[in-house]
């Protein structure tokens, strides 16, 4: 009788128990989450709007731009594309026309993109990196535009860029692998030497199958 009259008695107080664990458990998430979010909030908008991440770095006085992610999307880039050089005009103009296509076509809004020739013609990587610093560039990019991983692409061009950036101790500048080192100059190749094979009906085995059903299935499956 005693174990059934204290099993009723506990069945009776359970939803009263219940009642009281929502009851703490909201105060404990009112203390925990709400108050302090509502006085973050509060703070944020003293002045009658949200603070943003950027107003919060302007206001700090502990703000480092050579840390903190924000900095770099307003950083002016610039994009130093070398050749070699040459004594024939038309060629390094050649570059100049590289370079503004560039520019207008995949070039970010605060990239500033110049040509210059490792020797032979002006203007120099000297020149060229000079007159990005001039335009605000706080860092530079140089492609050597080489196809081969030798030493105009792996050694003179990096020694030259190093002498220029030494006269701009301030800006951080970087070399790209040259041209040639890119796996696209393959695809680029073969376009060539097919442009010429099949306006002549020389098409070979392998370009037949790749232009078959069996080769769409394959490039699927590659």
């Amino acid at each position: 009788r005693r174990a059934s009259k204290a099993a009723s008695t506990i069945k009776a107080l359970l939803p009263m128990a219940s009642r009281l664990c929502v009851f703490f458990g909201g105060m404990l998430t009112l203390a925990i989450v709400v108050v302090p979010t509502a006085a973050l909030l509060g703070s944020s908008r003293a002045g009658g709007r949200p603070a943003s991440p950027q107003h919060a770095a302007e206001a700090s006085s502990s703000f480092d731009p050579r840390v903190s992610p924000h900095a770099y999307g307003g950083r002016q880039v610039g994009v130093l594309i070398v050749d070699h050089g040459s004594r024939v005009a038309a060629a390094n103009e050649r570059l100049e026309r590289l370079c503004e296509a560039y520019a207008r076509t995949r070039a970010r809004d605060r990239w500033v993109v110049r040509p210059a020739h490792m020797e032979l013609a002006r203007p120099s990587v000297a020149d060229a990196f000079d007159a990005l610093v001039a335009e605000g560039c706080e860092f530079v990019v140089c492609h050597p535009y080489f196809l081969g991983e030798g030493r105009h692409a792996m050694e003179d061009v990096p020694r030259l860029l190093a002498e220029a950036n030494a006269r701009h101790p301030d800006v951080a500048s970087v070399v790209t692998p040259p041209l040639g080192a890119n796996p696209l100059v393959m695809d680029i190749l073969h376009d060539s030497i097919l442009a010429a094979v099949e306006p002549r009906g020389l098409q070979a085995e392998d370009a037949a199958f790749e232009n078959s059903f069996f080769g769409a299935v394959a490039s699927l499956m590659a």
